[in-house]
């Protein structure tokens, strides 16, 4: 444990008090589909009006820490790194970037499909069966049953209909999470946006796809885009759907798949 506490004091000040561990009616854990990559954590209303912070630690190693965004429902993380024991931690905010712990429970999954948490609905690829995204991608791949085909009329559309909005870029905050409805009723969005909306969207069709985070050679800048599994061909294939939109939308020809060995990624959800 000492490990990953070590190493969150890089992300942010903890400041750990007797409360560390307790057991608390106000916060809930479900773990129940943790074999499905996913865990779920929920805090009532008397944490409100507080910053909570949820960190996901595999072996207690290279923690991951998000801003907690729903209060009123269960707030779903990806657990990605296969099998072995998590730590998940709830840390509530002081003052400035000091934290104290509330609560840290343990989850060990013993068996997983490695493919399972690129199927769920998580906190920064949200998707319901009534969605307007999943209706939407239900909609466009009716009749077709081949899963590559689906995931090519998912990108055209996106292409088509979904433009960057450079303003948002400029001024997007910490703790920015896309929102699929509002993305595809204003037509734009920052690559955050495109790529959660494409995972999202792909996911509710039942096809594996990862949001990834970090670097294009192509630009010096924080990016995100896809990596979308093709089970015919057994393989992960990188696709920057913004990038894409903006080639499209300039009259540039685009080939949906891309070098893998132009990106370099960070984070993987």
């Amino acid at each position: 444990m000492r490990r990953f506490l070590v190493a969150s004091l890089l992300s942010f000040s903890l400041l750990c008090t007797s409360g560390f561990g307790f057991a608390d009616a106000a916060i809930v854990y479900d773990f129940d589909e943790a074999d499905t990559g996913v865990v779920r954590v929920k805090l009532d209303d008397r944490y409100e009006t507080d910053t909570i912070k949820i960190m996901v630690a595999h072996e207690g190693e290279n923690p991951e820490f998000y801003d907690y965004d729903r209060f009123a429902e269960f707030e779903a993380y990806g657990i990605t790194a296969g099998e072995g024991t998590y730590q998940i931690g709830i840390y509530q905010n002081t003052t400035g970037n000091s934290y104290r712990s509330l609560a840290m429970k343990t989850v060990i999954v013993d068996e997983v499909d490695p493919l399972a948490p690129y199927l769920t609905a998580v906190q920064n690829v949200r998707w319901e069966e009534s969605d307007k995204a999943t209706l939407l991608a239900a909609s466009l791949t009716e009749g077709i049953e081949n899963d590559w085909e689906k995931v090519e009329v998912v990108h055209q559309y996106i292409m088509e209909n979904i433009t960057y909005d450079y303003e948002k870029a400029k001024t997007v905050q910490t703790g920015y999470l896309p929102e699929n409805t509002a993305t595809l009723e204003n037509g734009n969005g920052i690559c955050y946006d495109y790529s959660s909306l494409m995972a999202s969207m792909l996911r509710s069709l039942n096809i594996p796809t990862k949001l990834v985070m970090g670097f294009s050679n192509a630009k010096d800048v924080y990016h995100a885009w896809n990596e979308v599994y093709d089970a015919e061909r057994e393989e992960w294939f990188l696709i920057d759907s913004t990038y894409d939109a903006s080639l499209y939308q300039h009259g540039f020809q685009v080939e949906m798949e891309r070098d893998s060995a132009e990106y370099r990624t960070e984070k993987v959800y």
